[in-house]
């Protein structure tokens, strides 16, 4: 919590850094805070976060431009990393997986609010990753053509920072869809359209693993991947609501 605590969740339009993964942290630990002690503080101090980070989403007063790809929590790319940015410091950028891990935190926040102000934070967060998504042919893992996450859009929906490496995003990014259709359709809405961008995305994943389990290409790296894949992952069937369940036929063989 103190490491969290001067990290603005109010986001200013001049500022020395802003990601989602900061944000999600501060959101996911005040969430725990309150979970574990209770308490008007700490449940007015999450109620304050999730506030903040609508208000960004919904264009942070009129400081983010507007058309714009709905559902992401935009900031410049100077505010991001100015070296990995260096084409795009002026473009104001979301990226997909970072917000997933806004968009964890912000499906263990509902856990103790279950308001619909937070269901449809997530429902939106959900359509900016389902926009991200392209079919692309030039991946990591085989010669066929799959469903990949770009790492990042500008707030036009142009792809920022592409490589083959992002299908290797496909697991929680699908996740996190897939819990943004659960949402829309308790909303009553129509969550088809999300549900088979989540499911593209999980075979993609699908192809990852039997790439990674082939002789020679066994790979675990990086290190962090539990962290920001497979822990935000965990709901995934859930979410998805299937029927049969995701997992009832196994995973394709290699």
């Amino acid at each position: 919590m103190v490491a969290q605590a001067s990290f603005p969740s109010e986001w200013p339009l001049v500022s020395s850094l802003w990601t989602e993964r900061n944000a999600a942290a501060k959101l996911l630990a005040s969430a725990i805070a309150y979970e574990a002690l209770g308490g008007s503080t700490y449940r007015d101090g999450v109620e304050q976060i999730l506030s903040q980070y609508r208000t960004h989403q919904d264009g942070a007063g009129g400081q983010v431009p507007f058309p714009r790809v709905d559902g992401g929590l935009y900031a410049k790319g100077e505010q991001r990393d100015p070296a990995e940015f260096s084409e795009n410091l002026e473009d104001f950028v979301a990226s997909s997986w970072m917000s997933t891990l806004l968009s964890d935190a912000a499906v263990r926040a509902y856990g103790t609010g279950e308001d619909v102000a937070t269901a449809q934070f997530v429902a939106r967060l959900g359509g900016f990753l389902a926009t991200s998504i392209q079919q692309w042919p030039n991946h990591c893992f085989d010669n066929t053509t799959l469903a990949a996450p770009r790492w990042a859009l500008t707030h036009q929906g142009v792809g920022v920072l592409t490589s083959d490496l992002d299908a290797e995003r496909a697991l929680e990014i699908s996740a996190q869809i897939a819990w943004a259709r659960w949402f829309r359709e308790q909303l009553g809405g129509d969550g088809f359209d999300l549900r088979a961008a989540a499911l593209d995305l999980y075979e993609t994943f699908d192809a990852g693993v039997n790439f990674h389990v082939l002789p020679g290409s066994f790979d675990v790296t990086p290190p962090n991947r539990w962290a920001r894949e497979f822990r935000v992952a965990d709901g995934i069937e859930f979410a998805l609501a299937l029927p049969d369940g995701i997992f009832s036929n196994g995973f394709e063989s290699p």
